[in-house]
């Protein structure tokens, strides 16, 4: 039924029983005659499950034998088959009962009604259906045809002979009435215009139509008809009445909402009591709005569902970014709504990295290749601590802080960090300096000692060090030169402690702002200064009779310091020679 009520034109297949002496028959007529097992597999299953009955059906009959339509015999089990002719049987000594009712009455009961002779012209209208038909209309030379559309069941042909082989069944048509033909003009015209368009696109000609162009008073129609559905449909059934040799079709419509009930202009009180047509309007409304409240739901859990996907990728970007800025402990801590403790670390080591003249890069180029010279210079930094497992403490300007010993204690914390010192300096040289294109040369200050650390403010928290270790590291990043690393004499002991093999060169003490003289070394850039690079430095000095401060500085303005050359040099000397450097 919905489907004919969303698809007019569709022809549906229709299904006929028939009790014929002993044996019950199926008729089923439809103009695709291949689905023919199709329909008869699913009633065999509707039988099973809602019934509980083993159904089968003989194909009696086939339309693609030149047949004009499928009949089958239905075979029931054979106490249920008895059930079924007891009850026939009857209906049959039942209906010999005889009632007669008055015009007035009967019309009062079946007000849309249509009684129609074996020439299938009108002999009686019910008053209902009379009104939806211009006045001064002769229905006496009206027929079947030109009231109804006959959507089911679906027959070939429509006769008197084949709409009383239907009597007792559901009957489904459409009224032809005013709207039906004012609908028709007006999807014609709907059809002309479309296929004017298409030529006069097509050739730039103008279209000529032998047809009339619609009417103004055909706007309030027009106007309507894009408010209401197309057709008004009636459900009912045929009755053949023997006296008479007449079919009558009684029913009522159909309508899905009290809306089309107000659009087709029929009032409540024009379907009659007696008839389930109210309880299947006010079934159709509920259920409507049920499916209407359902699909609401089901959008609105959707919408929570999209939503809660977004929350759920918030929180991952949130947390993600938490561990980034936090150690992991403090982060997951600040998920679960707790204050980290604040820690003491006796020992840990810590790094202060520069960038000389930065102050003078801001002020010389773009802010865009400033940003682009940091991020390249510090999206290195944070490789190297992801490979040692050190912790990033902040980055302001062209400074980079990092501490190793926390918030994990690590056991060789001192000569891990003479790694990633020595890695931070040969990754900022790939960097070349947006001012000059020359490579960047870091100053790096390492100190080790005890620091408190703890988590400072809630809206943007920060996780701070705070100890004269800080102060101490800063201040010998400050006073280092570019290109070395400055280490305090307490951070050379824990080297050496850590069984470190550093290269290394003393400076004497200098002078810590808040601590006083501190002696400090200097080590040399690069660790495998210790074998390669200085069988390189004595190859240059010994073929070239250079100074061995000259072969130095050389060797600095060269690629060597690249392993290229060195790699090219150290075949020739043994990987035992030691030469110390004065400078």
């Amino acid at each position: 039924m919905n489907l004919v009520n969303s698809y007019p034109g569709m022809k549906a297949p229709s299904f006929r029983p028939e009790i014929v002496g002993d044996c019950i028959y199926l008729h089923y007529y439809s103009s695709r005659p291949t689905l023919a097992p199709y329909a008869t597999g699913i009633l065999v299953s509707i039988a099973k499950v809602i019934y509980k009955l083993d159904v089968s059906f003989e194909h009696y009959q086939k339309k693609i034998e030149g047949k004009d339509h499928d009949i089958f015999i239905v075979h029931l089990p054979e106490e249920e088959h008895a059930k079924v002719m007891a009850r026939h049987n009857k209906k049959k000594e039942l209906a010999r009962t005889h009632c007669s009712l008055r015009t007035r009455d009967f019309d009062r009961l079946f007000p849309w009604h249509l009684k129609v002779d074996h020439k299938l012209r009108v002999l009686s209208i019910g008053s209902q259906l009379q009104f939806r038909f211009q006045e001064g209309i002769n229905f006496k030379q009206v027929y079947f045809h030109n009231m109804f559309k006959l959507l089911q069941p679906s027959l070939l042909k429509q006769n008197f002979e084949a709409l009383k082989g239907y009597a007792g069944h559901r009957f489904q048509v459409i009224v032809r009435d005013d709207f039906y033909t004012e609908m028709k003009r007006y999807k014609k015209e709907q059809k002309r215009e479309a296929k004017r368009t298409e030529f006069e696109a097509k050739t730039g000609k103008s279209y000529q139509s032998g047809g009339s162009s619609s009417s103004a008073s055909s706007a309030e129609v027009n106007a309507f008809i894009t408010q209401a559905k197309d057709n008004l449909y009636i459900s009912g059934e045929i009755v053949y009445l023997k006296d008479d040799d007449s079919l009558l079709f009684v029913g009522v419509p159909f309508v899905s909402s009290a809306q089309e009930l107000f659009l087709r202009g029929i009032e409540l009180g024009d379907i009659p009591m007696h008839s389930n047509g109210r309880e299947m309007l006010f079934s159709t409304a509920h259920q409507t709005a049920t499916v209407s409240v359902a699909t609401k739901l089901d959008d609105t859990s959707r919408t929570l569902l999209t939503a809660q996907k977004s929350i759920d990728e918030e929180k991952e970007r949130v947390y993600t970014l938490l561990h980034g800025i936090l150690p992991a402990k403090v982060a997951e801590a600040l998920e679960r709504g707790e204050t980290p403790e604040v820690e003491k670390f006796p020992a840990i080591s810590l790094l202060y990295a520069d960038v000389p003249c930065f102050d003078k890069i801001v002020g010389s180029v773009k802010p865009a290749q400033v940003m682009g010279f940091l991020n390249e210079v510090f999206s290195k930094f944070d490789q190297i601590l992801l490979k040692y497992g050190a912790y990033k403490v902040e980055s302001i300007g062209g400074s980079y802080m990092v501490a190793c010993g926390i918030p994990e204690p690590m056991h060789q914390h001192a000569g891990t960090m003479c790694q990633i010192a020595i890695e931070m300096v040969k990754a900022a040289e790939t960097v070349l300096s947006p001012i000059d294109a020359t490579r960047v040369q870091l100053r790096i200050g390492m100190h080790c000692g005890k620091v408190i650390a703890g988590v400072v403010g809630k809206t943007r928290p920060r996780y701070n060090l705070l100890g004269d270790v800080v102060n101490t590291t800063n201040q010998l990043a400050n006073l280092g030169v570019a290109g070395t690393i400055h280490l305090s004499s307490t951070m050379m002991k824990a080297v050496m402690a850590d069984g470190t093999p550093i290269q290394y060169r003393r400076r004497g003490q200098v002078h810590i702002k808040g601590v006083g003289k501190k002696t400090t070394v200097a080590q040399t850039w690069q660790w495998y200064y210790t074998r390669h690079v200085h069988a390189a430095l004595k190859y240059l000095v010994t073929a070239s009779n250079l100074h061995p401060r000259t072969a130095h500085r050389y060797f600095l303005s060269t690629e060597a310091h690249t392993h290229t050359l060195s790699h090219q040099l150290c075949p020739l000397f043994s990987a035992q020679v030691r030469w110390k450097l004065t400078f």
